[in-house]
């Protein structure tokens, strides 16, 4: 099956960031263009609202008496009063703001020269058809003329038909940001260039750095698909490569151990099967060939090199489902240790009898040692520690039953010589056979089938003067188990 392209390294460090540099001065000039108009719209709404805001308390002041009972005098000078009031006081004068006075005829009452006022002619035009369609007291309006743009505010200043002055108008002129923005704008294409350029150097050179890891731990992982479990030399300076790396090797030390015990098993299974075999062979041939005359006894021997071998191939084969992922499928029940040791003694007791050897059994447990366990596991763990304190007892082998916190504990002692200092430390080890053992699978076989119920096997010495070993099958109580 042919399988799908995949984005490199290089690929998934550069699109990103290309894409970035594209769109992040794409974004900021878009930004800045929008921010900059606001904010020069804004600037000029400041202006004119506040000279409007300023002058209004003056105007109002001027005008508070306008009304239709007023002489016509008097609006003249009201008049007067108010356009004296733009042309000495100096209101617009530093705010950037062209003011203009209408009368109630739309007139221009002021300034009267208008030369100097940008697009009068048109502001004015916008301004009377804006007084001629609305009758608000205030109206404001944005305008683009002759390509400019306006700020436009226009205030009423009194009810009187006949007046110069009825329409205040304050205008101010919105900046043009486009020079500014173009400039801005080349500025940022300058900078992105030299940021993306830098970048570029950066990437590739950090690119480099993790592509050469990651090519390192590839071949490392390579060598280890060939079966080569030396160490590799550790190049990258990236903690989390280092990490990784070390993993690899323990990893690596993990299956070099599991291969060197593979190998081992095999030499110990080869030798384990080729004494039976061999004597098995041998009298089989003298039989045929007339050389062994008692041929009962023979076939004795026979039989019973054919039953040791027979619990040899079992107890690897156990072994073996044990190691695998099958055992996990292995039911557990809930099982009374002190029924099942009674049971289980009744069929050892022949075993024991023949060998003159007497076993008792004590219960301290009161009923509490009830564990979930499996009964074919529990069989493998309790009948090789019992079957082994039978064959190295003088004369009595002790079973106590007995709870310890949350775990039950089996306990078999018996009277013989101990176990040696030099087995200790390796009688669960597999194959490894002691003083007068038989498989070297028996214990490694205990010990594994007590694990998988979640419990252990220890084994010690009586404390002198006393002698004798002393094993200790220990199992989870039920209710901790459960948990």
């Amino acid at each position: 099956m042919k399988s799908k392209s995949k984005t490199g390294i290089r690929q998934i460090i550069f699109l990103p960031a290309a894409l970035m540099l594209v769109l992040l001065p794409v974004a900021a000039y878009l930004a800045f263009a929008t921010f900059s108009d606001s904010y020069m719209k804004k600037c000029a709404e400041e202006r004119t609202d506040s000279f409007i805001s300023d002058i209004g308390p003056e105007a109002d002041r001027i005008f508070s008496d306008s009304g239709s009972g007023l002489s016509q005098t008097e609006v003249r000078a009201q008049a007067s009063a108010f356009l004296a009031l733009l042309r000495d006081g100096n209101y617009a004068a530093n705010r950037d703001v062209y003011v203009a006075v209408l009368g109630s005829e739309a007139q221009v009452s002021f300034p009267r020269d208008t030369e100097y006022y940008a697009d009068f002619d048109d502001i004015y035009a916008l301004c009377a058809e804006l007084i001629s369609s609305d009758t608000s007291n205030e109206i404001k309006k944005d305008a683009v003329l002759n390509g400019g743009r306006y700020h436009i505010v226009i205030k009423q200043l009194n009810s009187n038909v006949h007046t110069r002055a009825r329409y205040l108008i304050g205008y101010s002129r919105i900046q043009d940001t486009s020079e500014l923005t173009a400039g801005a704008g080349r500025l940022i294409l300058c900078i992105s260039a030299v940021l993306a350029l830098v970048y570029i150097l950066v990437a590739w050179l950090t690119s480099q750095r993790i592509s050469g890891a990651v090519k390192g731990l590839c071949r490392y992982a390579e060598q280890i698909g060939d079966g080569c479990f030396e160490p590799h030399q550790d190049t990258s300076a990236i903690r989390e490569f280092g990490e990784l790396h070390r993993s690899m090797e323990r990893m690596a030390d993990q299956l070099d151990s599991a291969r060197k015990k593979q190998n081992t098993f095999f030499q110990n299974v080869s030798h384990e099967l080729r004494t039976p075999l061999m004597s098995i062979g041998g009298y089989a041939q003298g039989i045929r060939c007339g050389i062994i005359e008692d041929t009962s006894h023979s076939a004795e021997i026979i039989e019973t090199e054919c039953v040791r071998l027979t619990e040899l191939v079992n107890g690897i084969l156990e072994l073996s489902r044990l190691d695998s992922a099958a055992s996990d499928n292995d039911e557990k029940y809930e099982i009374d240790l002190a029924e099942y040791l009674e049971q289980t003694l009744t069929h050892i007791t022949g075993m024991a009898d023949a060998r003159k050897i007497k076993i008792s059994l004590a219960d301290s447990s009161d009923g509490k040692a009830r564990v979930l366990a499996n009964g074919r596991l529990l069989n493998h763990a309790f009948t090789n520690i019992i079957s082994n304190g039978v064959r190295y007892a003088h004369s009595t082998v002790c079973v106590e039953l007995v709870t310890e916190q949350q775990n039950a504990v089996i306990r078999v002692s018996d009277d013989g010589d101990g176990i040696s200092d030099t087995d200790i430390e390796h009688i669960f080890e597999r194959f490894y056979k002691g003083r007068g053992g038989n498989s070297g699978i028996g214990l490694s076989l205990a010990l594994a089938s007590a694990e998988h119920m979640n419990g252990t096997i220890r084994a010690r010495n009586k404390l002198p003067p006393e002698s004798g070993a002393i094993f200790e099958l220990i199992i989870p109580l039920l209710h901790q188990a459960s948990r």
